[in-house]
């Protein structure tokens, strides 16, 4: 009797009668041995490809064993694959939680609003600049600045003037060019 079997004796209680496996499966257990390749690294190989011979619950033929040594060799190659695939993952996450935790907390809510009103600010007063050196005569800009985009104003106009009369006398060349062809034409 098992010692579990002697406590629940000395207490009068009635012990469970666990019954054995039945006939077919001794006949099983027995060719465990078969199984058995003796190598002490190999136990666990044995042991699942025993399992899997169990599980298709058909006789085994010695020249089959060899077949189960493999497919629970890749069983268990398989088995090693997922396992470390997924402490990688762990490892993976815990770093990125690490670093998420060391780099503090991002940009909240109100940081980006404030952000937003200065990029928006910032263009305003961009456009203005733009307006007064671009488009501003100097009536609009007032006094103190006349003299300022003035200046600019005339810089731009001479500009203005000289791609002008670039295509002026393009202009009058490719007329010239076009009346010469058709004259000879």
């Amino acid at each position: 009797m098992s010692e579990a079997q002697l406590r629940l004796a000395a207490t009068g209680a009635e012990i469970p009668q666990i019954p054995g496996p039945p006939d077919a499966d001794r006949a099983k257990l027995a060719a465990f041995s078969a199984f058995r390749s003796g190598d002490p690294e190999g136990r666990l190989r044995d042991l699942v490809a025993f399992g899997l011979a169990w599980e298709a619950a058909k006789p085994v033929a010695a020249d089959e064993i060899p077949d189960f040594r493999r497919k629970a060799e890749a069983e268990l190659h398989a088995n090693a694959f997922r396992v470390l695939h997924n402490r990688v993952q762990e490892i993976r996450l815990e770093a990125m939680t690490e670093q998420a935790a060391l780099s503090g907390a991002g940009a909240g809510y109100a940081r980006l609003i404030v952000a937003q009103m200065i990029a928006m600010l910032l263009f305003a007063i961009g456009s203005v600049i733009v307006w007064w050196l671009l488009i501003a005569t100097p009536e609009q800009v007032g006094p103190p600045f006349a003299a300022a985009g003035g200046r600019l104003g005339s810089v731009l106009g001479g500009t203005a003037a000289a791609i002008e009369t670039g295509y002026t006398w393009l202009g009058e060349t490719l007329s010239r060019l076009y009346t010469k062809m058709a004259g000879e034409g």
